[in-house]
């Protein structure tokens, strides 16, 4: 979380620090950073994060560093809500930089973080942002909701894993995994998003789908894991394996 009392920070545009290499770091609840420093937690890669196309560039203007600022502004009050609600829908790539670390990423995750320094007085709102706003702004409001941790939000994630936008699927079952929550009623929507993820856009295929199956640790979701990490789609296949080793499961075991 970014602290608000940062008395200086730098704004900058993505591409600019990309000469120089930091680290991808990933906490404990598979949230990436990317810092010049070593990462705390000792996850680490040393990355150059990909340069965005010339053309994307050139979209990328002060006003862009304007809404920045004014984002890092905001968040201590629930008299905030309504402008950062707004912003959830902005793609614009921005790099943020402030003490030894710095956030990358849209406008729109800019505004959910900030969303989550609100606290509970976000939650309603943030609901209501996934049953009638665009995908973009409904990704982010879903991301919020699972760093909330809210009680009351789980009923709204649950719906959101039958979203139209794959993005938005992946981000329900992300954000159920933050609730430790096992709920085996989900496991056939969770194998129809991974058989019905367009995996020819997004490499990650389902991975968030496929890690709460591995989580629940159920007979039929190990099963269907297990089918699938013998799938001549090599990404699901690669990503199947990864979570039955994540789990600790092998060939021919069943959950419990």
């Amino acid at each position: 979380m970014i602290a608000k009392n940062v008395l200086t920070f730098v704004v900058t545009i993505y591409p600019i620090f990309l000469n120089a290499g930091v680290y991808k770091c990933i906490d404990e609840n598979g949230d990436m950073a990317y810092r010049d420093l070593p990462c705390p937690t000792g996850n680490q890669t040393l990355h150059k994060p990909p340069t965005l196309p010339r053309s994307t560039q050139r979209t990328l203007s002060v006003d862009a560093v304007t809404t920045a600022r004014t984002l890092l502004a905001l968040g201590s009050s629930p008299g905030d809500v309504p402008q950062l609600l707004e912003m959830l829908s902005d793609e614009r790539m921005i790099q943020i930089t402030y003490g030894v670390g710095f956030f990358v990423g849209t406008l729109g995750e800019l505004a959910a973080l900030r969303l989550v320094s609100v606290g509970d007085a976000a939650v309603n709102p943030l609901q209501e942002v996934l049953s009638n706003a665009g995908p973009h702004a409904r990704l982010n409001a879903c991301t919020a909701l699972g760093k909330l941790k809210a009680p009351a939000a789980i009923p709204a994630i649950v719906f959101a894993l039958s979203d139209s936008d794959a993005q938005v699927r992946d981000a329900a079952a992300q954000s159920l995994l933050t609730f430790d929550l096992r709920r085996p009623d989900l496991i056939p929507v969770l194998i129809r998003n991974v058989r019905n993820h367009p995996t020819e856009k997004n490499p990650a295929v389902a991975f968030s789908a496929l890690n709460y199956l591995g989580f629940l640790n159920h007979p039929d979701a190990i099963a269907f894991l297990q089918q699938a990490a013998h799938s001549r789609d090599d990404r699901l296949s690669y990503n199947a394996r990864q979570v039955l080793e994540k789990y600790g499961k092998q060939e021919g075991q069943r959950g419990e």
